[in-house]
């Protein structure tokens, strides 16, 4: 009893050690911090005599301060003679007020010369303004800075922190910040480390005077402050209702002189009034100040039922330097009527402001018809630069306008980069190189347009001209055109492509995006040609720019090209001479060809000889057997497809006399490696065959064989994917004769001849893009000599070497394709010689089994076998 008791007095005076640890490393405090505070005592407040206060909280404390203004506070106000505060540790501070009627902040300073609050260990600041009706705006901020005077020099390092400023249910408007920095003429500055900032504020107003608003900000700096951080994700969230004026929400906001320089981390900005009031989101924002963000991805969302305008990175004067970013402006909902505006622009710039955008994506949507929505406009004298001096990828989804005489400057010079949209610039640059492309959607002028292997694709309404004044360098233009007549003639329905000026020694390909354009007919060729040369005009010296026209190969059409010449007697048109025509037989056809071919060869490698299928039947000693064998091998084509097969064949015959009659079932399963593409085969067949083994060594082996022939593929070429399966009867007849010829000392050879008769059946099918094929039956003969040189051992088995002789008297076959009215075909040969050689072994088991294998590589033909193993194995009875 006494032992017990002793346990649970440690266990208690245990618990309440570690409840007293975990409360000292978790304190908590309940007063204000501030240099005219006198609540914390010589324990945790400490000063030099200076106006410097030192407070000591210990490891992970907190400070929860509820319906007070001010979590930590340096107001020269207050304490003239107060220069700094320090935290030693970090520290946690939240805030909450729903009774004073002052402004709420997590750490506020309001100095006259070099103030300075070093929180610089970091922690968490939460604000909470909840149910306000005690004054006018609900008004507050995570960290706050002012002063009066230009000279000002005050600081405030927060380090690490996650900030949540929530200003929620206010009577009247909202004014909420994570980060505020303000002073005109003031050197003041902010600085926090890695963290976020979400900042939440919602207004119920009552007020029907229609004056109040609602501003939220995540990263604030007015006047000549600045505010640096590290890596920051923004999130800010801003509502109201009917008696709201207006709601403005900034992820970053810079003004007057104001300056901030971060790091990456996401913003996201959501302005939201479904009462019918305008609302403003910008992702970053300047007005006369400068921004610096390293990257991370900025969305802007306005939402509602009145004004919209959503402004992903937006700079009112001033500078604004993004890194390598995704850039989404949306707007959902909205009203255009009676003079109200719906906008979503990406990056937007005005009033002499410039916009450094080095790489990323650029998107503006909107769910109104009547939105204007643009990924990048300039106005004024603005200047807009994307990815100069870089090489970063580059995605613009929207139009891009310059309303001014500023300039937008657009480099995409990676192959993953691509506009989508219509340019309207006479006063900026667009570089396409290494593959990037811009899609015009639209009416378009492009003042200076260079290319080093780009890609421009036309798919403009027919009355919205592309026009460029000044271009240089060398690219394509592809133009969208999705009808032909009839005949194959081309309707291209897009807008026409005009040069002004081009540098000498620039150089255009005109192409055309359509799969079944007739060039198979040398008149309707040039046709076509025409058609497309005649989509482009070119205004200046004829000696300056050449170009050449192609259609490029389709399915079933061959590529056509032509020389680009500018007529000027029909007003600078372009049109073609010298024409050329590519091969008739297509990749996508050729493709078709050889999966045509690795199901008849696969067909053909599965004839084997008397021994590859039975061994040394004379081994055998009953009048009934059962065999089954494996061969697994590779055959390849002149390196245009390559094909691993693995083949299965099960027996059974029975002897009578001198003669051995048989069954057998076998399936073949191939897989095949093109140079455009992929396929299997596989094949299902019953044989029937007799076999005589006659005296002094004489055979002769005859073999009936009917099976059924799948092929299903998938070809990728630059015209298109390509996937077709079809279906066919096989049969082969094949008769073999041979003369095991005894030698002395066990050695032995056998001279052989063979031929065999084989016939594919034809096919029709129709291709998954509409390919309609007729392939003709294929009739085969192969005809083979050779002989096999052995030893046998003691009755044991033998081995032997081989080599043989072939040759195809036939094979060939043409095939027929048809494409929306266009006929094209081609013709198929594996009429061959080649050369067969191998190793071999028969092995008796016991009295009734005996073990057979070979291995076989043939040289000198088309398609080769590098390598092949046959392995099987018999069973005799009586």
């Amino acid at each position: 009893m006494k032992k017990e008791m002793k346990y649970k007095v440690l266990l208690c005076l245990l618990a309440g050690s570690v409840l007293s640890a975990n409360t000292a490393l978790a304190a908590e405090y309940t007063e204000s911090i501030s240099s005219g505070n006198e609540n914390y005592g010589a324990e945790i407040k400490s000063t030099d005599g200076n106006g410097n206060y030192t407070y000591n909280f210990g490891t992970d404390a907190k400070l929860i301060i509820n319906d007070e203004s001010r979590g930590i506070s340096l107001d020269y106000t207050e304490n003239s003679s107060a220069n700094k505060i320090i935290i030693n540790e970090k520290l946690d501070i939240s805030v909450t007020n729903k009774e004073n009627a002052n402004p709420t902040y997590g750490i506020y300073l309001q100095g006259n010369g070099n103030k300075e609050i070093d929180r610089s260990a970091g922690g968490n600041i939460n604000v909470l303004v909840e149910d306000s009706e005690l004054n006018a705006y609900a008004m507050g901020s995570g960290v706050y800075l002012t002063s009066p005077s230009p000279s000002d020099n005050n600081v405030i390092n927060i380090g690490n922190a996650d900030i949540n400023v929530q200003m929620l249910n206010a009577k009247y408007g909202v004014e909420a910040y994570g980060l505020n920095s303000f002073g005109t003429g003031t050197n003041n500055k902010i600085i926090m480390g890695d963290g976020s900032i979400q900042v939440t504020a919602n207004s119920v107003s009552e007020d029907l005077s229609g004056l109040d608003f609602v501003s939220a900000s995540g990263v604030a700096a007015y006047g000549n402050t600045e505010i640096e951080t590290g890596d920051v994700a923004v999130i800010v969230m801003a509502t109201g209702n009917e008696n709201i004026a207006e709601i403005i929400a900034n992820g970053i906001t810079a003004e007057e002189g104001g300056v901030i320089n971060t790091g990456y981390g996401d913003i996201s900005v959501h302005a939201i009034n479904n009462e019918g009031q305008p609302a403003y989101a910008n992702g970053v924002f300047t007005f006369d100040g400068q921004v610096d963000k390293a990257g991370g991805d900025i969305t802007a969302v306005a939402q509602g039922k009145d004004e919209l305008e959503a402004r992903g990175v937006y700079a009112d004067g001033g500078i604004i330097n993004v890194g390598i970013a995704d850039v989404t402006a949306q707007t959902i909902g909205g009203s255009a009527k009676n003079g109200k505006n719906v906008k979503a622009i990406g990056i937007y710039g005005v009033y002499n402001s410039k916009i450094n955008f080095a790489g990323g994506s650029i998107t503006a949507t909107a769910d109104n018809d009547d939105a204007y929505v643009s990924a990048i406009t300039a106005y004024d004298d603005s200047v807009i630069n994307v990815n100069q001096g870089t090489a970063n990828s580059v995605v613009i989804n929207g139009d891009v306008i310059n309303g001014g005489d500023g300039a937008i400057n657009l480099n995409l010079n990676t192959a993953d980069s691509v506009l989508t949209g219509s340019i309207e610039d006479e006063k900026g640059t667009l570089n396409l190189a290494n593959g990037a492309r811009w899609v015009a959607t639209g009416y378009s002028e492009v003042n200076e347009l260079t290319m080093n292997q780009g890609n421009i694709y036309v798919d403009t309404p027919f009355w919205a001209d592309v026009s460029i004044t000044k271009y240089s360098g060398t690219g394509n233009i592809l133009f969208k055109a999705d009808d032909t007549d009839k005949e194959g003639v081309v309707n291209i329905d897009t807008s026409s492509v005009i040069f002004t000026d081009a540098e000498k020694g620039s150089f255009i390909n005109v192409g055309i995006a359509n799969k079944s354009i007739n060039t198979l007919d040398i008149d309707k060729t040039e046709e076509n040609l025409n058609v497309l040369a005649g989509k482009v005009y070119y205004d200046g010296d004829n000696d300056n720019l050449n170009g050449k026209v192609v259609i490029k190969e389709g399915l079933i059409t061959p590529e056509a090209s032509a020389d680009l010449v500018f007529d000027t007697a029909n007003n600078n048109r372009g049109s073609v001479t010298n024409i050329t025509g590519g091969n008739r037989v297509t990749k996508t056809m050729d493709a078709m060809k050889h999966i045509a071919e690795t199901a008849i060869v696969a067909w053909r490698q599965e004839d084997s000889t008397l021994s590859q299928r039975l061994g040394d039947l004379r081994e055998s000693d009953g009048g009934q057997g059962i065999w089954a064998r494996m061969s697994r091998g590779e055959f390849n084509y002149d390196s245009q497809y390559e094909n691993q097969y693995n083949f299965f064949q099960l027996g059974y015959d029975w002897a009578r006399g001198n003669w051995y009659y048989g069954a057998a079932v076998s399936h073949n399963d191939g897989e095949t490696t093109y140079a455009q593409g992929t396929g299997e085969n596989r094949s299902t067949s019953l044989s029937l065959y007799g076999t005589w083994l006659g005296r002094n060594g004489h055979y002769a082996d005859i073999v009936l064989k009917q099976g059924r022939l799948s092929n299903d593929f998938d070809i990728y070429t630059e015209a298109g994917h390509t996937h077709g399966d079809y279906d066919m009867w096989g049969t082969s007849l094949s008769g073999e004769y041979g003369r095991k010829i005894d030698l002395k000392d066990g050695w032995y050879v056998t001279p052989q001849a063979q031929m065999t008769l084989m016939r594919i059946g034809g096919e029709d099918f129709t291709t998954n893009n509409g390919i309609h094929v007729r392939q003709d039956s294929l009739e085969s003969a192969v005809g083979r000599v050779g002989f096999e040189v052995g030893k046998a051992f003691d009755k044991k088995g033998s081995v032997y070497a081989k080599a043989s002789l072939l040759h195809d008297f036939a094979g060939s076959a043409d095939t027929y394709l048809s494409l929306k009215g266009l006929s094209n075909s081609y013709s198929q040969d594996i009429g061959d010689t080649w050369w067969e050689a191998g190793l071999g072994f028969n092995y008796k088991v016991n009295d009734s089994s005996y073990l057979y294998a070979d291995v076989v590589k043939t040289f000198g033909g088309d398609v080769e076998t590098p390598w092949q193993w046959n392995v099987g194995m018999r069973w005799a009875f009586v």
